[in-house]
């Protein structure tokens, strides 16, 4: 309960966060006419849309199984991170489809100080909010959390870089970059996009995975079998076969393990014990089932 109510409460910080940033780069970036600004706050408000979804997703992967789902609700867990990569990438694509056509049309002039208040105050908060989800999502090992501090990561450093670029441009206003201020804004959003595209297309590749349940990244996977090992290690057995998937934060596994038919099935059920208990203290959203099976 204390970890579903520290995870409700870092997703209220990062949509008020949101709503905050969606605001000061909407409103900047059309008294400045800047592209690059107004990109900023579209992804911030988009990042609040998504926030104010995420804050009732989370409470409902959190409630126990019910008589309709018996795994719970956790797939919600990765298709909302599906949408929100996609999300992510849509705003990317049309915010270079319309730099480049700003660029051939012959750029624009902007004011690079006001640029660069807006930038300042905006990085800043950016990266505050982003290391405060981050301690949170790692502590929690949410997700939800990760891909949020994700999004604050990229707005942080889209707002720095737009802040750098314009600083220097102005500064250099009078001399051999005077040529190519029309054309920094759309430039940067180019730059931007690029340089953040990886991060919404591996959100939905590995999102994907999970909605389509793939089985979880190989680190999990061998630390599932090292555990499982250990807990069976002083009983004699043939063979072991794993089954999982990875559905957000909740992993399932099931483990075939062929055993002698000596064994009774309350000497089988302390190995069941043994593992449920480890994976509660240490991983609580790991779900190991051991199905034991006598000699063929």
């Amino acid at each position: 309960m204390e970890q579903t109510n520290l995870e409700h409460k870092t997703i209220v910080i990062s949509v008020i966060g949101s709503l905050f940033m969606a605001l000061l780069g909407v409103g900047f970036g059309i008294y400045t006419n800047s592209e690059a600004i107004l990109l900023d706050g579209l992804f911030s408000f988009t990042g609040f849309v998504i926030a104010g979804i995420t804050l009732k997703v989370s409470q409902l992967i959190n409630q126990p199984e019910t008589k309709n789902y018996q795994f719970g609700l956790s797939a919600l867990e990765p298709m909302l991170n599906l949408i929100k990569g996609l999300v992510i990438l849509v705003l990317c694509i049309f915010a270079a489809v319309d730099a480049a056509q700003v660029i051939l049309s012959g750029g624009r002039f902007l004011d690079g100080m006001v640029v660069f208040i807006y930038a300042s105050i905006a990085s800043i908060g950016c990266f505050i909010v982003f290391a405060i989800i981050r301690k949170n999502a790692r502590s929690l090992k949410s997700p939800i959390l990760e891909a949020d501090a994700t999004n604050w990561l990229i707005d942080g450093i889209m707002s720095c870089a737009v802040g750098l670029a314009f600083v220097l441009a102005y500064f250099m206003r009078d001399g051999y970059a005077k040529a190519i201020i029309p054309y920094l804004d759309s430039g940067m959003v180019l730059v931007l996009v690029i340089a953040v595209l990886p991060v919404p297309i591996n959100l939905v590749i590995k999102n994907m995975r999970q909605v389509l349940l793939g089985a979880p990244a190989e680190s999990i996977q061998f630390e599932i079998q090292k555990i499982v090992e250990d807990q069976l290690a002083d009983l004699k057995h043939k063979h072991l076969h794993y089954r999982m998937l990875q559905s957000g934060r909740h992993t399932f596994a099931t483990v075939t393990v062929q055993v002698s038919k000596e064994k009774t099935v309350a000497d089988l059920d302390q190995y069941r014990e043994l593992t449920d208990r480890y994976l509660a203290k240490d991983h609580p959203y790991w779900t190991v089932e051991l199905i034991f099976h006598g000699n063929s």
